[in-house]
């Protein structure tokens, strides 16, 4: 009996011994966040000038004056040209009698009412004449505003015989010359504010998120870099370049000349996952990721070979980063230390 016992338990660990145990592969991890990178984006850009304008003259005569040369820097108010004004004051002159005249009559009226009124209460006067009394003060009151609007006018006129810079900047050009007559709304001189400009970009409406979160913007021209930052995203897609354009704002005070082209870069969020831990499973992209003692492959859509990739993983997921050419999707693991 004892005998028997005895072999019966050789014959359990013998057993045990040899029973196939299924083996856990084991493998390193890293975080993501330890591992995860940022990406530099660059795209062609242009500097858009914002006040390049075409100063018109607003009245038409012969120019008399016209002092700034091409390159000169003016300022606001400053005068830019002189037209003759002999017709324009003769103008407000005539209008300044007419109101004098319309004045000095309702000066009259006033007094004829007045009379009419301390006649009214005696009934020396009708009240329908009295009535026309008041009537015919309006009138010239309505007469007199007329008038005024009239002098207004005139006096602008005059105003506009010297034409002023808007703003300050440079000429860039000259459209005319003494001697020569100006027209209403005919440009006379092309003037640039200079540090009025900022940034036009295009780039595709899938890299927009990377634009909106980026740290760091800058324009690159000549070796020269100079910081940026994002004014305004454009609702809207051109449709002849499937792009969409975006306008950034200098924030240093050294700034480009207006109409160059150049780079705009950008650094993405740290987000992109190195190549050397992309894989390749049954035709599709993915990351292997532990989750529960298993091998998760984490598919990549937008995976190119060799590339890194934009991932949506959190800092903390375990990436798997040894034996992956021998790895298979829910494949046990066991995490070992990193060498």
């Amino acid at each position: 009996m004892i005998k028997a016992l005895r072999q019966l338990a050789l014959g359990l660990t013998l057993l045990l011994i040899f029973q196939p145990v299924l083996a856990e592969r084991p493998v390193t991890v890293k975080r993501f966040a330890d591992i995860a990178q940022s990406r530099t984006l660059q795209f062609p850009a242009t500097v858009i000038n914002l006040q390049l304008a075409n100063v018109a003259a607003e009245i038409s005569g012969r120019i008399i004056s016209f002092p700034p040369e091409v390159g000169d820097e003016i300022t606001t108010g400053q005068r830019i040209l002189e037209i003759e004004c002999k017709s324009a004051r003769i103008n407000q002159n005539r209008v300044k009698a007419g109101l004098k005249r319309l004045q000095a009559n309702r000066q009259l009226t006033r007094q004829q009412l007045e009379r009419a009124k301390r006649l009214n209460k005696s009934s020396s006067i009708s009240r329908e004449e009295l009535d026309q009394r008041q009537t015919q003060l309006d009138a010239d009151n309505a007469s007199i505003e007329e008038q005024q609007a009239l002098l207004e006018s005139a006096s602008q006129a005059v105003d506009n015989c010297v034409l002023k810079a808007p703003f300050s900047g440079i000429v860039i050009e000259k459209m005319s010359s003494v001697g020569s007559y100006a027209q209403p709304g005919s440009p006379v001189v092309k003037l640039l504010k200079q540090d009025a400009i900022e940034v036009e970009l295009e780039i595709p409406p899938q890299q927009v998120p990377h634009l909106k979160r980026a740290s760091q913007l800058s324009f690159e021209i000549n070796q020269q870099r100079y910081p940026l930052k994002l004014r305004k995203i454009l609702p809207a897609v051109n449709t002849s370049n499937f792009q969409q354009r975006c306008r950034l704002a200098f924030i240093g005070p050294q700034q480009p000349v207006g109409g160059s082209l150049g780079l705009v870069r950008f650094e993405t969020r740290r987000n992109y996952l190195p190549p050397q831990y992309v894989q390749k499973r049954q035709g599709k992209f993915g990351v292997f990721i532990v989750q529960n003692n298993v091998a998760a492959f984490h598919t990549l859509p937008n995976a190119e070979e060799g590339q890194s990739v934009a991932v949506q993983l959190a800092d903390d997921a375990l990436v798997i980063s040894s034996h992956l050419q021998l790895l298979s999707d829910r494949e046990s693991v066991s995490i070992q230390p990193d060498s």
